[in-house]
């Protein structure tokens, strides 16, 4: 049998088949599509912090409504400890029971996700995971949850800090430090997260002073902390001032406040060789740090942990400061950068005292071979550091 062409038709038919031509939607078509509004949040999963969170809450609801708050309120404290473990031991133990409130209580612990019950919900299939091994990311660094800030949960600055964290740092302790404002009226300043290994040295040069931004160049580096009963000064200057011999000589002038501060006769410790998790110290209790003869600022240590592996590892990140400055002062010409000088007098000034960054401050009294404009010469200028 000789083979013979497919004819116009049955190859146009056949091509039809193959490649449908496109279907334009009608006027009716689209007000009834006008209808649905599908985003791309409405079939994208919550992540696992969100999704366990929601569980929590969605229990907590349950919880309110079978056991209200209220009801555990008017119970005396030996009351509610034994309703507390009573509750405790009923979902820990799991057992069966024939009480209606003891299977709800069962129940609302029992629905609570789980860790590995999120991450096996966001499993892609096998024919995705596939082609993701064949092509891996190129994202440097892991994919990892954290806050865009350091906090108290999570010692992170960055997702790259957020790595497996090394055994022996897992065995250190974090504290969690609030350092007052030397003001009168003291406020609070700053925290500070520390690591229970860190010498007190690292410590004192990590808290911020305005005073001490102005006068370390005059060489005023003497520090000193009063902690656990113990006076802890800073030798690593050859010619460090001893604050702690004065505060002796006036506690001896007062023997009924020597109660208040024991340890004041011993001898005073190096910085340098003093930790944290070495001290007996106790949550909430004021310490001292001293510098520049008179500048006192007073501390509290409002927390202690253990580490964890979404802390950062490395050592030379801590201390790590928490709180930034809520005022910045900017330069009053550009009003971009933050202000790095401030001048009195000045006749290039729009006000007394006026506030430069770099760039402006240059730009506005020198020439374009760095010398001094002779016209606007006289003024007086500093250095600024904010106060915080």
């Amino acid at each position: 049998m000789e083979w013979s062409p497919p004819s116009e038709d049955e190859a146009t038919r056949h091509l039809h088949a193959a490649f449908p031509s496109l279907q334009f939607t009608t006027d009716e078509d689209d007000d009834a599509d006008c209808d649905v509004d599908i985003s791309v949040d409405d079939i994208r999963l919550p992540s696992v912090k969100d999704a366990i969170q929601q569980s929590i809450d969605g229990a907590l609801a349950k919880w309110e409504e079978l056991l209200p708050i209220s009801t555990m309120e008017v119970l005396r404290v030996t009351q509610q400890r034994a309703a507390t473990q009573k509750i405790a031991r009923l979902v820990l133990k799991d057992e069966p029971t024939t009480d209606v409130t003891d299977q709800k209580i069962q129940g609302i612990f029992r629905d609570l996700v789980t860790e590995d019950e999120c991450l096996a919900a966001r499993r892609p299939c096998p024919l995705v995971q596939q082609f993701l091994d064949a092509h891996p990311h190129t994202r440097k660094g892991p994919l990892v949850e954290h806050p865009p800030i350091p906090g108290w949960m999570f010692a992170a600055k960055s997702a790259a800090g957020m790595q497996e964290s090394p055994v022996d740092l897992l065995h250190d302790s974090l504290y969690l430090l609030e350092v007052m404002h030397p003001s009168l009226a003291s406020k609070k300043s700053q925290f500070l997260l520390v690591l229970g290994s860190t010498p007190l040295t690292a410590l004192a040069d990590a808290i911020y002073c305005r005073d001490y931004e102005y006068l370390k160049e005059f060489g005023l580096h003497s520090k000193m902390m009063y902690m656990a009963g113990q006076f802890f000064v800073d030798k690593r200057q050859p010619h460090h001032v001893d604050y702690s011999n004065d505060v002796r000589q006036w506690l001896q002038k007062f023997p009924a406040l020597q109660l208040d501060y024991p340890g004041y006769d011993t001898t005073s410790m190096s910085m340098e060789r003093a930790t944290l998790s070495a001290l007996a110290l106790q949550l909430d209790t004021p310490y001292l740090f001293l510098h520049l003869g008179q500048c006192e600022h007073i501390m509290f240590i409002r927390n202690i942990r253990l580490l964890h592996t979404m802390d950062d590892p490395r050592t030379d990140e801590y201390p790590m400061r928490l709180t930034r400055r809520q005022h910045h002062q900017k330069c009053l010409v550009c009003q971009v950068h933050m202000a790095k000088f401030v001048t009195f007098g000045d006749a290039m000034g729009v006000d007394d005292p006026m506030y430069y960054c770099d760039s402006c401050y240059f730009v506005a009294h020198y020439d374009a071979h760095g010398t001094l404009l002779p016209d606007v010469a006289n003024y007086k200028v500093f250095p600024y550091y904010p106060d915080d």
